[in-house]
Parts: C-alpha cells; sequence; structure tokens
C-alpha cells in the first residue's frame, strides 16, 4: 500500500500526478474554506471537465497559491468567469518551504503545435491529372 493512499483528498496533490503532464479544461472555480481552526483560510480552486483524478462523487479540484493564480492571470485576466473553457497544463515540481523541499503543482499553458508549412516546389501549370 502506498501511504499517501491513506489520505485521500478532495485537491489535487503532486502524488496524484505520477511524475506526468496533463492538459486539462477549466471547468469552474469556486471559493472554498480549507483548513481547521487558527490554519482555515479561504482559496480559489479550480475544478476541470475532463480531469482523471475523481474523488467520491466529484474530481479533485486543484487549490490555487499565489504562484499558480498569478501564472493564469498573467495569461487570461484576472476575472475567473473568463478562465472556463481554457485548457492549462498542470504538472509537478518542487519547491524550497521552510527550509525543506517538498512536492508541489504547478500551471502552464499547453505548447501550440508547430505549425506545418507546405514544402515549396516548382509551379504547375498544366492540368490537374
Amino acid at each position: 500500500m502506498n501511504i499517501k493512499s491513506a489520505y485521500p483528498s478532495p485537491h489535487m496533490k503532486a502524488s496524484d500526478l505520477d511524475n506526468e503532464e496533463f492538459n486539462l479544461t477549466i471547468s469552474h472555480v469556486r471559493i472554498e474554506t480549507l483548513g481547521h481552526g487558527a490554519d482555515q483560510d479561504t482559496k480559489p480552486v479550480l475544478y476541470f471537465s475532463d480531469s482523471p483524478f475523481g474523488f467520491q462523487n466529484g474530481t479533485k479540484g486543484l487549490v490555487l497559491n499565489v504562484t499558480n493564480s498569478n501564472t493564469l492571470s498573467d495569461e487570461m485576466g484576472d476575472e475567473t468567469d473568463n478562465w472556463i473553457g481554457e485548457t492549462i497544463t498542470v504538472y509537478a515540481s518542487t519547491v524550497s518551504f521552510a527550509g525543506k523541499t517538498v512536492a508541489c503543482l504547478r500551471v502552464k499553458f499547453p505548447e501550440a503545435p508547430a505549425k506545418v508549412t507546405p514544402p515549396v516546389g516548382p509551379a504547375h501549370s498544366g492540368p490537374p491529372f
């Protein structure tokens, strides 16, 4: 048994990604209360229409930290309603926190497919057969 599976979470964790990148389409953004007691805070959480990460009767959300929020808003604007339908790439990384290197989730935008330029050849002036 993987010990991380003993503590299910309604939110995505770096270990969920298994070192893969996922292109996911944003379905909605919701403000949620996270934590307990003195550690309680509200944060935006992204949900995806095509997420493979299930939790109970729904899918896991991606809690947005300031870094990921800034990455998204720099490209798509500050109004989260305008993010719906956009595709982003979610991937695992690491960050230094309190003197330790810890796993984290990061977002970026999928690379645009390379444009295919048709080969330039000699002009054909005859009939097309």
